[in-house]
């Protein structure tokens, strides 16, 4: 009881000098798959499979995941699971807490990373592994952000191969306290700088080569065009998607560092709806390139409200047959 006491009181002055409390905020979409797996992936493999299932007997859920695991995998569980890249900017230290509710043969083993969407895979709050029973129950993680993330930074990941057996899972939030839209100036597109190779960015390497080098302490990432039909310039391009929400009248500034020792050379440099090339936010087209560092900003604002991963920032390099050389490419809101 008078622990119990301590703890309350503890609370109420923290109440007390702290009117102002950052509040937790749900960061996981679609936790309990009202309709379907968006924007969930499966990851599933020989032996492993896993697939969207109703759910009749756990009040207040009507979707969630199942898996049946014959072909374990103890060194490799990750090979079979579930995944949802994080939409929202995370502040480093904030404090995050991961529920969920599963079910699943007695003994049947989970478990969850919260981790980068990419190199270096870095960890922020890993769970261990969970021993299912056969009725569902709820667990809870508590952890906190090594660093900030970006939007499209994090994964929130479940592990189901390391044992055979069947599981199902479902209400799999990850609340987060100051999770939201990024603050002016920082990044909204992970890996801007390419610090960690080419994570989150996709290459259309049909013609071209990637090399990623320094320049003195500072990462940049090399490409080199060939075989180039000027009139095919996306046969050598690179694009990253952007998983943060855009609102509407919001204003955004894309700014790139890059040079080329080739004289002449030109890129393109694009933000765009899903609508591709017929919704270009920001249109950059034919950015001449000098064989020293500069700095290029295109700004823009926002006529509509566009929804998390419906934008991508999209270069195309297929001018002509070139060495182009990138050190930053950031996406950001303004003042």
């Amino acid at each position: 009881m008078t622990r119990f006491k301590t703890c309350l009181l503890g609370l109420a002055l923290v109440f007390l000098t702290n009117p102002l409390t950052v509040h937790a905020t749900e960061v996981c979409e679609n936790p309990q798959f009202e309709k379907d797996l968006e924007p969930w992936t499966l990851i599933k493999g020989d032996g492993m499979d896993v697939k969207y299932v109703t759910i009749d007997d756990l009040p207040g859920t009507k979707g969630g995941v199942h898996a049946n695991v014959t072909k374990p995998q103890p060194k490799a569980s990750y090979r079979c699971g579930l995944q949802q890249i994080t939409s929202m900017f995370i502040p480093k230290d904030a404090a995050m807490k991961l529920t969920f509710q599963a079910k699943g043969d007695p003994g049947k083993q989970v478990r969850f990373n919260i981790q980068t969407n990419g190199h270096p895979w870095d960890t922020t709050l890993a769970t261990p592994y969970v021993k299912l029973t056969n009725e569902w129950k709820s667990y809870t993680f508590e952890g906190k952000a090594k660093r900030d993330y970006a939007p499209g930074d994090l994964r929130v990941y479940a592990l189901f191969g390391l044992d055979a057996g069947e599981l199902t899972i479902t209400d799999i939030h990850l609340e987060v306290e100051g999770a939201g839209l990024a603050p002016a100036g920082q990044a909204i597109n992970p890996n801007a700088t390419f610090a960690h190779k080419n994570s989150n960015w996709w290459y259309n390497s049909k013609k071209m080569d990637m090399k990623l080098l320094k320049d003195g302490s500072e990462d940049y990432i090399q490409f080199t065009t060939k075989d180039i039909d000027p009139k095919k310039r996306w046969e050598a391009s690179l694009s990253e998607r952007i998983y943060t929400a855009l609102p509407k009248d919001s204003k955004v500034k894309l700014v790139a560092v890059m040079r080329s020792p080739t004289q002449g050379a030109k890129i393109d440099l694009f933000l765009q709806g899903k609508g591709g090339h017929k919704e270009r936010l920001i249109n950059a087209a034919g950015i001449k390139l000098t064989d020293t560092w500069e700095t290029y900003e295109f700004n823009a604002t926002m006529d509509k409200d566009y929804e998390p991963r419906e934008c991508t920032i999209t270069s195309l390099l297929g001018y002509m047959d070139q060495i182009i050389e990138i050190k930053s490419i950031t996406l950001s809101f303004s003042e």
